[in-house]
């Protein structure tokens, strides 16, 4: 009688040379799923991250060149090493004043590169800054003035965020002060670079808040509407402790009326300082931020209108971290394409100054810890042995992959680093659906044969292995009853790998020779 045995996979198997558990590192990227680069005179630091439509990715932030702070661009191709088609060996530096570093980066549908920064101009005055690059890493010299675009708003500011809308218009926002109150600031520009008039007084607003002296926008994302929606701090004089900032302003940058009071809203974690670092915006329009509060990473949802979104934690708020016992801080968020959270930042007993690992945390949509990702749904990787790492950014690649960028120490000074992690359970996708195929006998010693429930399931590939991963037979089905001669294999265990629709699935057989 056949001994039918349809092909199931164990997810507790621990065999990962067919199978990588989300949350582990992708070892196929940089060495071990991580990568440290060391540009100009030493110091380098990564801020933010893009990745193209064909997974190259971006970092964007600064280095130290010949005692200056430069804008700076590395390309790195998919499997992490540097992309020598970019630049000059994979990197652009850009000098813009006496020092400049960049906070955002933006891919435009062309594939050109819009960085935004700050550029210190003298001892006292620093300007916002927007550069435009074309997809080889050179200044793009139709935009602005020769590829830059400045902004000088009150006294004193800093640009920490853009977008695009719809319209192709670039956004940007941060706070300003005019020496006696902060406030958030934004500024709207043309796509050639110059301001658009038709955007808050000549192409800037600056928002103060009666409420207090001091609120600013750290993060913003626009939404499906191209309302500006910024995160930050709002400095409570009565508690004497700074507490998140929530803001929505129309698409031209006057306050959204319909958000909250006055198109902010203040939330407080107890008597503690508290911050929002990063936010997103999801496809039902909720808006979710990363946050930190007195070593605590912290994620809220908000719904539409501002208030707390209570199906989501304890009444719209986790406070967590990444790992039991240490001390956290949370500063990247990204919504995946099926709708879980990613959120990243750093993890160590004295988080960000000493002994910080990349910390990530996956949600369920509901804001449940997704199991299936690392342990009970957090990660955390040392990347540069026993010194401090730092994730400021995180993103979802087309494939599941998940990318985080920041910074690593290596004893002397901060260097770039970007760390990639499966997303999916490699190859075990298809595996919860019904049987495309059944094998017998198992335990085998002559021959298999495996049976496709359909002609079109011809052509598969088909890959006997052994426990070391040696591909011991390789063959594609000719038909749908498809037999395999294993009698010169040796008795013991192996594995049976199909390969239909880009997914793999693998079970286990069993060779036992006749005596």
């Amino acid at each position: 009688m056949k001994n039918f045995t349809t092909i199931l996979i164990i997810l507790a198997i621990n065999f990962s040379i067919f199978s990588q558990a989300p949350g582990t590192p992708d070892a196929s990227f940089g060495i071990n799923g991580t990568v440290i680069s060391t540009i100009g005179n030493g110091l380098s630091w990564c801020n933010s991250i893009q990745i193209q439509n064909d997974e190259k990715i971006i970092a964007a932030g600064h280095s130290l060149n010949n005692g200056y702070t430069v804008n700076t661009l590395v390309r790195y191709n998919a499997d992490g090493s540097m992309d020598n088609s970019f630049g000059t060996n994979g990197i652009v530096t850009f000098f813009v004043g006496q020092q400049s570093w960049i906070n955002d980066i933006v891919l435009r549908n062309d594939g050109k590169i819009l960085t935004a920064g700050v550029s210190k101009i003298n001892d006292s005055t620093y300007n916002w800054t927007v550069s435009r690059y074309y997809t080889d890493g050179a200044p793009d010299l139709t935009f602005g003035n020769n590829g830059c675009a400045f902004v000088n708003v009150e006294n004193s500011s800093l640009l920490y965020n853009m977008e695009t809308q719809s319209n192709g218009k670039i956004v940007v926002t941060g706070y300003s002060t005019n020496g006696v109150q902060m406030g958030i600031s934004c500024a709207r520009f043309l796509s050639d670079g110059s301001l658009d008039s038709d955007f808050g007084n000549g192409g800037i607003s600056i928002v103060k808040y009666p409420e207090s002296p001091d609120v600013e926008a750290w993060a913003m994302k626009l939404d499906a509407s191209d309302r500006i929606v910024t995160t930050g701090m709002f400095a409570d004089l009565g508690m004497g402790r700074n507490k998140i900032a929530v803001n929505r302003f129309l698409s031209t940058g006057i306050p959204d009326s319909t958000f909250g009071l006055n198109g902010m809203v203040v939330t407080s974690l107890g008597n503690t300082d508290d911050f929002g670092n990063a936010l997103a915006i999801q496809n039902d329009g909720k808006i979710v931020i990363a946050a930190s509060s007195m070593n605590r990473a912290v994620i809220i949802r908000y719904e539409n209108n501002g208030t707390l979104d209570s199906s989501f934690g304890n009444n719209g708020i986790i406070i967590t971290n990444f790992e039991t016992g240490e001390n956290a801080e949370a500063y990247g968020i990204a919504i995946q394409q099926d709708g879980k959270i990613i959120v990243t930042g750093v993890s160590g007993p004295n988080a960000q100054n000493a002994n910080g690992n990349y910390g990530i945390i996956r949600l369920n949509a509901d804001g449940t810890f997704d199991n299936s990702f690392g342990t009970e749904g957090k990660t955390v990787t040392d990347i540069s042995n026993g010194h401090n790492d730092v994730a400021f950014s995180v993103l979802e690649q087309n494939d599941g992959k998940i990318v985080a960028a920041g910074i690593s120490h290596n004893g002397i000074c901060y260097n770039i680093s970007l760390a990639r992690y499966h997303g999916t359970a490699t190859g075990q996708d298809m595996l919860n659906s019904k049987n495309l195929f059944t094998v017998y006998p198992n335990p085998a010693s002559k021959f298999i044969v495996i049976e496709a429930e359909s002609d079109f399931l011809i052509n598969t590939k088909i890959e006997v292995i052994s426990l070391m991963g040696e591909i011991i037979i390789s063959c594609f089905m000719k038909n749908e009853n498809f037999k395999i001669d294993i009698s010169n294999l040796e008795d013991g265990v192996y594995f049976l790998k199909t390969h239909f629709l880009n997914k793999n699935k693998i079970q286990k057989i069993v060779v036992q020779n006749e005596k």
